[in-house]
């Protein structure tokens, strides 16, 4: 068996990879200063929403740490950004540009990033702050806390943009992970504690089992489901040296293009307005319980899983928006058209761009049906149970299973590199 050893160029990317990511969990273990630890803790459980949240920041709200607002922030800006790039024409110029273009609008994410992290921030220190989470409600405490999470939100940011550059895998998404991946204990304890641990042998064998039978179903669809998708054949004539030939290639279309971002926005319409009204005022309310999915599926008010249908009709609405301003059925349809490709059986041009847009509508309801379907079952067995949160069965795994895969491959493409570095500096493939 051949030994093919990384080279250190891999290895120093690794380890600052690594490295990174410590660092940020380290900032996420050291609290605000002056700040009340245990006030979020009940607001969190009141809204499975904010649950998810506060995982997306590696529980940075429920400790309230330097990293209470991670890379949050920068996420919606990203988001925020490639909608803008649908109305302004102008910045869809910077994302189908050059290197140098990508970068400028990459700068412009950053620093908007930073703009919503300080307008959070303030918002939060000033409503919240007033209500118990300041130590020292006064205007001083206020601006302080607000820099403070502003600040380390766009080192988080920094940081992760770094590791993309100097290290393995996509920086931001790998923070995503760590902080995603820093909430599933908590939640495990969650499960154990209601169905594990005081019950009767026989119980804890059984609920242990289920549950592991769930947790490994969830993963094995979330897995299938990131990486199914239809392939449209598309037919090309070339010339060779003894006549015509034809060649095929293909057209991927994903189940779901646009991955958790339909989820993400659709928990954001649900959770903005509760997190207004929380800012100021109460938010036990009987339209605010509609809208916060800890209500949903309760037997003893289930009026209230009235939401899940605005919920699954977001999903289902952010699903065909995202996939409509990420691929064009037009431009694809054109560029076979000027390539000489046809699609069997169809007319190029429109009628060409007609038949993907109708398989496009067609993948995007599976795909949409199927989110749905991650997303309410944490929800609908929290409501059963009358569990606050089980998040690492729902959205989290999404992301989970999409980044680990994404980092996969990349590693994988690293250690192919270090192969052929490997077999060259040994004489080459038929050296020996």
């Amino acid at each position: 068996m051949e030994y093919i050893s990384i080279n250190k160029d891999s290895k120093r990317r690794i380890l600052i990879t690594i490295g990174l990511l410590l660092f940020c969990r380290v900032l996420a273990a050291i609290p605000t200063p002056g700040v009340n630890l245990t006030y979020f803790k009940a607001l969190l459980n009141m809204n499975a929403s904010f649950g998810f949240i506060n995982a997306l920041s590696g529980n940075g709200l429920e400790s309230l740490s330097l990293m209470t607002l991670s890379i949050t922030p920068y996420i919606t800006s990203s988001i925020v950004i490639q909608l803008l790039g649908v109305v302004f024409k102008r910045i869809q110029e910077l994302q189908q540009g050059m290197k140098d273009d990508r970068e400028k609008l990459e700068r412009i994410t950053i620093i908007y990033g930073g703009v919503l992290a300080f307008l959070q921030a303030l918002a939060m220190a000033i409503g919240f702050g007033a209500k118990g989470l300041l130590k020292n409600y006064t205007w001083y405490w206020v601006l302080s806390i607000s820099i403070i999470w502003t600040v380390f939100s766009v080192i988080a940011t920094l940081i992760g943009k770094y590791i993309t550059k100097k290290g393995i895998g996509n920086g931001i998404s790998l923070i995503l992970l760590t902080n995603i991946l820093v909430s599933y204990p908590s939640d495990i304890a969650t499960l154990c504690n209601r169905f594990i641990i005081g019950k009767k042998l026989g119980t804890q064998v059984i609920s242990t089992i289920l549950l592991l039978i769930l947790v490994v179903f969830m993963f094995a669809f979330t897995y299938f489901l990131q990486d199914s998708q239809k392939d449209i054949q598309v037919n090309y004539s070339g010339k060779v040296q003894y006549g015509k030939t034809k060649r095929t290639n293909s057209i991927p279309l994903k189940l779901c293009p646009g991955g958790v971002v339909p989820i993400i926005f659709a928990s954001t319409v649900l959770t903005t307005p509760i997190l207004i009204v929380s800012l100021f005022g109460n938010i036990d309310h009987p339209l605010l319980n509609v809208l916060n999915s800890s209500y949903w599926f309760r037997l003893e008010k289930p009026v209230y899983s009235i939401g899940v249908l605005f919920y699954i009709a977001l999903i289902f609405g952010f699903s065909y928006f995202y996939t409509n301003i990420t691929v064009n059925p037009d431009d694809i349809a054109n560029k076979i058209k000027t390539s000489g490709g046809n699609i069997s059986g169809i007319r190029a041009g429109k009628p060409t761009a007609d038949y993907l847009r109708k398989q496009m509508k067609y993948m995007t309801a599976i795909g949409a049906g199927a989110l749905t379907i991650i997303a309410m079952i944490p929800i609908i067995l929290a409501g059963i149970w009358g569990i606050s949160s089980i998040s690492f069965l729902g959205t989290s795994i999404i992301i989970t299973v999409g980044v680990i895969s994404e980092t996969k491959k990349t590693l994988e493409m690293e250690l192919k590199k270090d192969k052929y570095h490997y077999i060259a500096k040994k004489g080459g493939i038929f050296h020996g």
